[in-house]
């Protein structure tokens, strides 16, 4: 249980990872203040890989230590969640599908 978790935890980082170089180019622009402010929604979108990783660990560890039989179904579900997640984005980050008016899928 104890390797599943620091899968779960790794992969969600790495996810997050992903999803924020995905966004590289909107993220900077939040940062220098040209986007406006991001709304509360957006935020916690943003923060969901990293999210879904702690704390799918945190209760699984927490029904680990009672000795409960769903601490696998805990710990399973968010890392399949986030393994398919990942590995799609990573995916399209890496060969995004081409976009109208543009040139392997990048914009003119």
């Amino acid at each position: 249980m104890r390797n599943t978790l620091r899968c779960l935890v790794i992969l969600g980082l790495v996810a997050q990872g992903v999803l924020a170089y995905g966004y590289r180019q909107d993220l900077a622009w939040i940062v220098r203040g040209q986007a406006g402010p991001p709304s509360p929604a957006a935020i916690l979108m943003f923060l969901a890989p990293a999210i879904l990783g702690l704390g799918g660990a945190a209760v699984a560890r927490v029904l680990d230590r009672r000795r409960s039989g769903w601490a696998w179904v805990a710990a399973v579900v968010p890392l399949v969640v986030l393994a398919i997640g990942c590995g799609g984005s990573l995916y399209f980050t890496l060969y995004p599908p081409p976009m109208p008016g543009g040139s392997q899928g990048l914009p003119l």
